[in-house]
């Protein structure tokens, strides 16, 4: 048996734009073509992969944390890279995930990556980044689990999709950030994403908030309006929850730079310098122990 080991950041999308329909109102097909703008922010806390590759009769089972799994987007990640090679084998994956599943922070398309990049690696056969984010794409939206988390993992930090579409199509852009920053997150538990992906009439009103944030973000590309106009797109586009809208808004009276619900799950993502760090901590546990301190994943340009 073959095996191979990788780790993928987590993706925490804060607001987006569907694109699921073609300039005349009809729905795309082409999974390549569909995807989302918006913003989002990858962290240092991620999933660990492991592939084993057998030789016996073709089948693939998934395992997150011990447990096995029905992870369709994982599942459809490995069949695609057997597929992309030709390869008719067995495959087991385990996932190691540090995040919580079902909460908005990317665990789909993130455990996809992971699964095309370890699959490969098992087998022996080079797979190029894109060509495993572009796996990790389609396997994401054909299960209807997210639109443009994959696209995040192009670039790191605090994300910004200007065009939708799939790795080759999507337009990248983020903001600078320094070391002084930290991620501090709360979750409340899973949410199922599916119908609110492929309700028509729910996308047209998240859309219209969409836009109006990516447009302000864009006139000022700073931190504090990035949590900003995130936090008035969970309000206005009405996929936010009431009570994580309040408890978001508490922590930045108690000096968050920013906080806002994570794009869909109830769980809030805020952000922090560090000497707030210990002061966010005390307010978020009033709420619940359920909190996660990361540093921000950003592998490229940093301002000091």
């Amino acid at each position: 048996m073959q095996g191979y080991r990788v780790f993928t950041p987590a993706g925490i999308s804060s607001f987006f734009i569907a694109h699921t329909k073609d300039k005349n109102g009809r729905r795309i097909t082409d999974p390549l073509k569909i995807g989302a703008m918006g913003g989002g922010i990858s962290i240092s806390n991620g999933i660990h992969t492991r592939a084993i590759i057998d030789d016996e009769n073709y089948g693939i089972k998934v395992y997150i944390n011990g447990k096995e799994e029905n992870a369709i987007t994982t599942i459809r990640s490995v069949d695609l890279t057997l597929k992309k090679f030709k390869e008719r084998r067995s495959v087991t994956i385990y996932h190691d995930i540090e995040i919580p599943v079902g909460s908005g922070f990317g665990t789909s398309a993130s455990g996809a990556f992971g699964a095309a990049l370890a699959t490969a690696g098992a087998l022996g056969r080079p797979i190029s980044y894109m060509d495993a984010l572009k796996i990790a794409h389609i396997s994401d939206v054909l299960s209807l689990t997210g639109l443009g988390t994959a696209e995040g993992f192009i670039s790191s930090g605090i994300v910004l999709i200007k065009k939708a579409g799939g790795p080759e199509t999507a337009k990248i852009d983020k903001i600078p950030i320094n070391d002084d920053l930290f991620l501090i997150a709360l979750y409340f538990g899973p949410i199922k994403k599916e119908k609110i992906l492929s309700s028509d009439e729910f996308l047209d009103n998240v859309n219209r908030a969409g836009k109006i944030a990516l447009k302000n973000i864009l006139k000022k590309p700073d931190v504090k309006t990035f949590m900003f106009e995130s936090r008035m797109f969970a309000y206005k586009s009405g996929l936010g929850d009431e009570e994580m809208l309040e408890i978001s808004d508490d922590l930045v009276k108690k000096n968050a730079i920013g906080a806002t619900q994570n794009m869909i799950g109830r769980s809030i993502h805020s952000i922090v310098h560090r000497k707030n760090v210990k002061e966010i901590i005390k307010i978020a546990k009033n709420y619940t122990e359920n909190i996660i301190v990361s540093k921000i994943f950003d592998c490229n340009l940093r301002k000091h």
